[in-house]
């Protein structure tokens, strides 16, 4: 006779096998959890210990970490770098450098070093007096001011740079 569409005879036998023996492996991982737990905290470092490494780290200029105003972390210059782009891009492309701190929460030396290190490295930022500006910024500021002399004509610089809070030779 032909076993074509019939349901498969499964062994309940097999299938119990199996989940005693996976019952089996978890009492024995819940058996060393339990004893990890109970071990000594010897080897493991304190905070405390932990923060004085890696100030001397810092000191000794094995590690390059900036500090934050809580207290409570340290970000890499590559971290700080990205949280003030992040901050010049909320800000519409144009952000006040004394600003800085109370966004990224970084004392304003450890700010302003990062924005010329920034400026140098990256030809779509420029630091203008204590601001950051981006392309974006700029391609705006231009676009307005087409728009501006297609519609009167002409402008007077000292206008634009009033109405940009930007300094007339630029």
């Amino acid at each position: 006779s032909s076993n074509f569409g019939k349901a498969p005879h499964i062994s309940l036998c097999c299938g119990h096998t199996a989940m005693k023996g996976a019952m089996n492996d978890i009492r024995e991982l819940q058996k060393r959890l339990k004893a990890a737990q109970q071990k000594s905290n010897a080897n493991k470092i304190s905070e405390r210990n932990c923060v004085d490494l890696v100030q001397k780290l810092i000191g000794s200029g094995q590690i390059k970490l900036y500090h934050t105003s809580s207290g409570k972390e340290w970000l890499t210059p590559e971290h700080l770098d990205q949280e003030i782009r992040e901050a010049l891009s909320c800000s519409g492309g144009r952000l006040d450098i004394t600003e800085l701190p109370g966004k990224v929460g970084v004392s304003i030396e450890h700010c302003e070093l990062r924005v010329e290190h920034l400026c140098k490295r990256d030809v779509s930022l420029q630091r203008l007096q204590n601001d950051l500006l981006d392309n974006q910024y700029l391609k705006y500021v231009a676009q307005e001011i087409e728009e501006s002399l297609q519609e009167e004509g002409c402008t007077a610089v000292s206008d634009l740079a009033t109405r940009y809070t930007l300094p007339a030779s630029f």
